[in-house]
């Protein structure tokens, strides 16, 4: 039995060897889980996400926004916190669209209240 049953439950990876898990792990596991609970679920919103970024072209500078404003928001039943994991996704070795900036700018919709957005560069 895990030292973390409660983890195991809530994340596919178990937590062998880590005596609690770090802010990090846990943000990466839970960025992993909404994109695996996507595909399953939503497979066709996450493939939209894909092609939107396909249509900028390169050397553009993208945000989630700039994504959603092209394939649209999520559907209401997957996580709206989905677009960090598809991005991630679409920056993966197996897509090689974006890479990420390092760079922030703030949000433009008024319902995240100028949340900091990460800027990607399409390749």
């Amino acid at each position: 039995m895990s030292a973390h049953p409660l983890f195991d439950q809530l994340f596919d990876k178990p937590l062998a060897g880590h005596v609690a898990p770090t802010g990090r792990e846990l943000r990466d596991w839970q960025i992993e889980d909404a994109l695996q609970r996507a595909i399953r679920v939503k497979n066709d919103y996450v493939e939209k996400c894909l092609e939107a970024i396909k249509s900028f072209p390169s050397g553009s500078l993208i945000t989630s926004e700039d994504v959603r404003d092209k394939a649209g928001d999520p559907p209401s039943a997957i996580d709206k916190s989905i677009m960090a994991g598809i991005l991630k996704h679409a920056a993966s070795k197996k897509h090689k669209l974006i890479k990420i900036t390092g760079e922030t700018r703030p949000a433009k919709r008024a319902s995240v209240h100028a949340k900091a957005l990460q800027i990607w560069v399409r390749l």
